[in-house]
């Protein structure tokens, strides 16, 4: 996702960005998801553009039918 830094009045608007990852295979396999800090955008945007913080982003992990309660996170 090549997203554009923005406000964050105006990133709050918008419709928040999902994703699932999803496992159709019949053995079990691991999968390791990163969140990446892009700080060259960021420092290309100047003194008024942040990353967004850890605590706007949350995350459901699901296995079957059953689901863990939504967090966000806090830290890297």
């Amino acid at each position: 996702m090549n997203a554009a830094p923005q406000e964050v009045s105006d990133g709050l608007s918008n419709e928040p960005y999902s994703f699932s990852l999803v496992n159709n295979a019949t053995t079990d396999l691991k999968y390791t998801i990163y969140l990446e800090d892009d700080t060259e955008a960021k420092n290309k945007c100047g003194t008024d553009c942040e990353l967004v913080p850890y605590n706007f982003i949350r995350y459901n992990l699901s296995n079957d039918n059953s689901s863990l309660k939504t967090e966000n996170l806090q830290s890297s």
